[in-house]
């Protein structure tokens, strides 16, 4: 199919390892349990693209060590469904069509820019534009949002969650001429990193506060639970922000937080005054108890029909009518992949009241079972 050399010479050209040779193996970037996520295998193979149980199953991009690739569907692990692959032997064997049970089984022709492959307005797709950039991720509404990987023509990648279009939120970009940014994006614009430099570039950005620049917002509990949870066996490392001293505990600005709620935060524990053991996410607050106590019946409901991500939790419930009302999720089996860490971990749901503000609040805590 002569009509498809352009395609397949440029996919050739953008395929490029997305993290710095010293990142560790495993789910580096992402949901790679029930989402979309980047695992790097232990023989430098690397995969981006959607997971249904920690398989990969969906629309995806496969970097096999030797250098060969494949972009298109992937079922249970499996290369299954319309895909592109393209082969780095000598004679650069490529297969553009139909795979079933891992092999190719028949041609199929997709065009030379456009949606490739899945779906482009809701849902996860391939894209080529005509000036040869290229996504591979999620989409909603038309626009690139959500979780993806984008190749630009010239050789600079990017990987990493975007809004209507944009770079925002967890990324990692490289330039053609090297230059990385490992950090966090608003609009396109990169804010800060996850390292000590992070506080110092949000302190840099004029009038604009620090806090401003801190945060990403997520829409539902899943999806702000999963970032949490995730970097909880990882000292909270990637979701630390501009580091503030209170008298006892050692205390730093959340980077993450549900849309619309009042203040996160990360607490150290006594044993160690240097390490976050504790997040938490003031909510919202509520003057009538009836809405205060259906506003948590619904976040405690949304987070039990949550993708399990990486344990099994046994729920415990206890209340003191008209003073607290509390809902623990404790980790009781961990799934095979994730540390032993999660052993300790919490997901506590409360509800208090303020005698001093007659308010209720509702608070979203992660934490160890020691508390901090």
């Amino acid at each position: 199919m002569p009509h498809h050399n352009q395609l397949l010479l440029f996919i050739f050209s953008m395929t490029l390892p997305f993290f710095s040779p010293a990142q560790s193996t495993g789910c580096i970037s992402g949901n790679c349990m029930d989402g979309m996520g980047t695992y790097l295998f232990s023989d430098k193979a690397e995969y981006t693209g959607e997971w249904v149980n920690g398989q990969r199953t969906g629309v995806g991009c496969y970097d096999w060590a030797d250098g060969s690739y494949y972009l298109g569907y992937f079922k249970s692990g499996i290369l299954e469904g319309n895909g592109i692959y393209l082969g780095n032997d000598k004679d650069k064997t490529t297969y553009v069509g139909i795979f079933h049970d891992g092999k190719y089984s028949e041609s199929r022709d997709f065009g030379t820019s456009g949606c490739l492959i899945g779906s482009c307005y809701e849902g996860a797709g391939i894209y080529l534009w005509t000036n040869n950039d290229i996504y591979v991720g999620e989409w909603h509404n038309g626009n690139r949002s959500g979780y993806g990987r984008f190749d630009w023509a010239d050789g600079s990648f990017y990987t990493g969650y975007f809004k209507d279009g944009l770079l925002d939120g967890r990324g990692y970009y490289t330039k053609e001429d090297g230059t990385i940014m490992d950090g966090y994006f608003q609009q396109n614009k990169f804010i800060g990193s996850t390292s000590s430099d992070y506080s110092q570039t949000s302190q840099s950005t004029g009038n604009a506060t620090a806090q401003n620049y801190s945060y990403v917002t997520y829409d539902d509990v899943c999806s702000i639970l999963q970032q949490v949870i995730k970097s909880y066996s990882g000292d909270f490392y990637d979701i630390k922000g501009r580091k503030r001293d209170l008298l006892i505990l050692e205390n730093w600005e959340s980077t993450v937080s549900l849309k619309g709620s009042i203040e996160s935060g990360l607490f150290a524990s006594l044993d160690d005054e240097d390490i976050p053991s504790f997040w938490y996410n003031d909510l919202y607050t509520f003057t009538d108890v009836k809405q205060a106590l259906d506003k948590y019946d619904e976040v405690v409901s949304d987070f039990k029909n949550c993708p399990n991500y990486c344990c099994t939790f046994t729920q415990y419930t206890s209340s003191t009518p008209n003073e607290k009302y509390t809902t623990t999720f404790e980790s009781s089996t961990i799934k095979s992949g994730y540390s032993s860490d999660y052993n300790d971990m919490q997901v506590i749901f409360e509800l208090t009241y303020s005698e001093n503000t007659k308010e209720w609040g509702l608070e979203l805590e992660v934490q160890n079972k020691r508390g901090y």
